[in-house]
């Protein structure tokens, strides 16, 4: 069965070839541009030759970053403000990968633990690109286990997939009082802060099984897994004055030693996050939606 062509309206120059995902900020659709098809010679061209020229195209604005750690971020592509029809859109790169939300599924419906190494690497690569946002006085408006992707096309660390932090459209520089409401950018911020770090308390093992894992053990992974916790209580309660929960703070304070936790991933590890990570089933609904609008477009000329 072939998918279904995106119903919602794309700017002109791109050819809708799969829905990509939704929210509340739009709609996403893999896309690909009409030249990709009209420049070529061939009546068929390969589906290996276009799929490279994949894009995303979000129709609404979101915000660009410069100076960024790109990978932590979806990269923009092309930015051409406004389409007559589909209305405020962007450009950008896919990432071939599960969300967080469908990666930790399986584990948590089947009552299994994510490895640890595994956490560790997901709280440090989030963790550098949060740290950036606030640093820079921007809140992400929207951090949760949905916005967050995997890409295992790009491994800045040989073995886990990059972790990538998507969907800015509910994102504010809070040096901007525009969109701050009856808030304080500290009240922003925190709560932009708790959303981080209960992100990644969720994946520990007390986070997903809502209980203690030998609390009696003074290890590094129960003081982490306790420090989170701790987090998510200091930036809940900002209005109490409480301080030290900035993200960029709590990066320094567990970065090396998550690192070191990181370093010392096993083989099996690394074979386990590879076999979760399993995107054949995305790569053929891609392969069949490129195969029908290939086809259509043959019939056209």
């Amino acid at each position: 069965m072939v998918p279904q062509r995106p119903s919602n309206l794309l700017p002109k120059g791109y050819i809708g070839v799969m829905k990509a995902g939704e929210g509340g900020n739009g709609y996403a659709h893999f896309c690909l541009p009409t030249q990709a098809l009209e420049s070529t010679t061939d009546q068929r061209p390969e589906i290996e030759t276009l799929k490279p020229q994949l894009r995303v195209i979000k129709t609404t604005k979101i915000m660009s970053l410069s100076d960024a750690p790109t990978s932590r971020f979806i990269t923009l592509v092309n930015e051409s403000g406004l389409d007559e029809a589909a209305g405020p859109w962007l450009a950008i790169a896919p990432i071939l990968g599960r969300t967080l939300e469908r990666f930790v599924k399986p584990y948590s419906s089947g009552g299994k633990h994510l490895p640890m190494e595994f956490v560790w690497h997901v709280f440090l690569q989030a963790f550098e690109g949060i740290a950036f946002l606030h640093s820079q006085e921007i809140i992400h408006g929207d951090l949760f286990d949905r916005n967050v992707m995997f890409d295992p096309s790009q491994q800045d660390f040989p073995g886990f997939p990059n972790v990538v932090i998507i969907d800015f459209g509910s994102a504010k520089i809070l040096k901007s009082t525009k969109f701050l409401g009856q808030h304080s950018p500290e009240e922003h911020l925190a709560n932009d802060a708790w959303s981080a770090y209960d992100l990644i308390y969720r994946l520990t093992w007390e986070g997903v099984e809502n209980r203690r894992v030998a609390p009696d053990v003074e290890d590094p992974w129960n003081r982490f897994t306790k420090d989170l916790d701790d987090m998510r209580l200091a930036t809940g309660n900002v209005w109490q004055e409480t301080k030290g929960w900035d993200t960029y703070l709590f990066l320094r304070k567990w970065g090396k030693v998550a690192a070191e936790a990181r370093d010392n991933t096993p083989p099996k590890v690394f074979q386990e996050i590879a076999s979760a990570l399993n995107v054949d089933k995305l790569h053929k609904k891609i392969d069949d939606s490129l195969q029908a609008v290939v086809k259509r477009h043959a019939g056209t000329r």
